[in-house]
């Protein structure tokens, strides 16, 4: 287990976990006494871990419970407007710049409170685009939009 974790972690270029898992395999095949290195490779999975859900915050967990945000209101003909802007929103967020975003943000703005949009603006702001590729999506899914991916 330990030599497969070492190659899945130098194909994800997790350098730490690759060298500790290596390490764990060796101490391991040895007989030695492998509590202080199990508990380094555990940190190091720990910390790969915190930096993939940083940047790839998880929302299977969420799109399979329904949001109490939805608006059941909106008009199929509404919805289906707001998720081409939603699509377009996530073309421009794909590019990695804000100027494309910044229009289609203007025309959400309009379909959308203030309120929001924040969250996206705030990742755009600070150059995040997964985290608000993924605070898109959440936000479609609040307004009953499923995005496919």
């Amino acid at each position: 287990m330990a030599h497969k974790l070492a190659g899945v972690a130098a194909n994800l270029a997790l350098p730490d976990t690759q060298r500790l898992a290596t390490e764990t395999e060796r101490i391991l095949s040895t007989g030695y006494d492998s509590t202080f290195v199990l508990a380094r490779l555990r940190e190091a999975l720990e910390q790969a871990i915190m930096a993939i859900e940083r940047f790839a915050p998880r929302v299977a967990a969420q799109a399979s419970t329904p949001s109490p945000e939805i608006d059941d209101d909106i008009s199929p003909e509404s919805q289906a407007e707001l998720k081409v802007l939603f699509v377009a929103l996530l073309e421009a967020l794909d590019k990695d710049s804000p100027a494309p975003v910044k229009p289609v943000l203007a025309k959400l703005l309009t379909a959308l409170q203030a309120q929001d949009l924040t969250d996206i603006q705030e990742c755009v702001r600070d150059f995040d685009f997964r985290r608000a590729e993924t605070a898109t999506i959440r936000l479609a899914m609040d307004h009953g939009i499923i995005l496919e991916g």
